[in-house]
């Protein structure tokens, strides 16, 4: 994938079918506008580029606290890199940015430096100073222009549109299932394991730490989970909390312990899929008290394991659902009598 972090660049990508959003947490509904893109690419012969912000514009607009974000960087670019994104424009959302008029953005961005061959948004996007700018604006600019835009409605689910909003309080609730099915794949989050303690190990229980600074985050609890690790899922049980039992840590702990696996992951990159709560996080007695508890929890991932089976890759890294000719999912097509 190449990664773009400004539109100075001697070989910038021109002429190119533009999925233009915030995108985040790329869940079902961002799925639906890029299957488009794709589409709208493919007929036109030409390529498609998604064009992103980073740092998302709120925490510009309204401060770094103002959203609370699904997905890190690496995460949004390893997504998009599995649903089959080759180009990528992060541009630097800035408050001098945040001052473009939405016709200087049209303008200055999409015609004259990117020179798009089409775009697609959104129906709920706006852009531009004070979000004055829309998806009937811009399919007004492109036909003044001569270049497509596809304003591509929410997707729906039990009657309600899915959105980053909604995913951030079923994770926040513990509702993994919920959030599952509204992103199109159980929720991860991702970091580099750092030292620890060596509590766990003391304990027979050696676990993989990863800081956690994703702004959301399951409450704390065990969890069953899934651990990428070079390409490769691993059942594992990861707890998030401040160990009460041992005096409160002041910092929060993601704790996670790979089942049946040696190695050492000190400094990997790993990646954690939520699959179930197993309990609430709890003070125990003695480390006695706590390994035996830490011992139900192992049988109960066991279980667990055995009866569901450790989901595989395609199913935490899912391909982009295709959109047909009609702009139609194909199980959405209308049938004939």
């Amino acid at each position: 994938m190449r990664l773009i972090r400004s539109l100075n660049v001697p070989d910038l990508p021109l002429a190119r079918v533009v999925a233009l959003g915030n995108f985040d947490g790329l869940h079902r509904g961002h799925a639906h506008i890029f299957s488009h893109a794709k589409t709208l690419a493919r007929k036109l012969g030409h390529t498609p580029l998604v064009f992103t912000f980073d740092p998302h514009p709120l925490k510009v607009l309204r401060g770094a606290g103002s959203v609370r974000l699904l997905q890190s960087v690496p995460q949004k670019l390893n997504t998009l890199s599995a649903w089959g994104f080759e180009e990528v424009v992060l541009f630097p959302f800035t408050h001098d940015f945040s001052l473009l008029t939405p016709e200087q953005f049209m303008r200055d961005i999409l015609l004259d430096r990117l020179r798009v061959a089409g775009v697609v948004v959104g129906t709920l996007f706006n852009f531009g100073h004070d979000r004055k700018g829309d998806a009937p604006m811009l399919e007004e600019f492109g036909r003044a222009h001569g270049f497509p835009v596809i304003g591509v409605p929410p997707i729906r689910h039990k009657g309600h549109v899915i959105s980053s909003t909604w995913i951030r309080k079923c994770i926040e609730d513990a509702d993994l299932a919920e959030a599952a099915e509204l992103l199109g794949r159980p929720y991860s989050i991702d970091g580099k394991v750092v030292e620890g303690d060596r509590r766990g190990s003391a304990l027979g229980f050696p676990t993989a730490n990863i800081v956690a600074s994703h702004d959301v985050l399951p409450p704390s609890g065990v969890y069953l989970t899934a651990c990428l690790l070079h390409d490769t899922l691993h059942p594992a049980l990861t707890n998030i909390g401040y160990r009460p039992t041992f005096g409160s840590s002041s910092q929060l702990l993601i704790e996670t312990h790979l089942l049946d696996f040696s190695g050492d992951l000190y400094a990997r990159d790993i990646e954690l899929f939520f699959l179930a709560r197993l309990r609430d996080e709890a003070r125990f007695e003695s480390a006695t008290a706590l390994t035996r508890e830490l011992e139900a929890d192992r049988a109960a991932a066991r279980e667990f394991f055995s009866r569901q089976r450790l989901p595989p890759l395609s199913v935490c890294r899912p391909l982009l659902p295709e959109t047909d000719a009609e702009g139609l999912t194909p199980d959405r097509r209308p049938r004939s009598s």
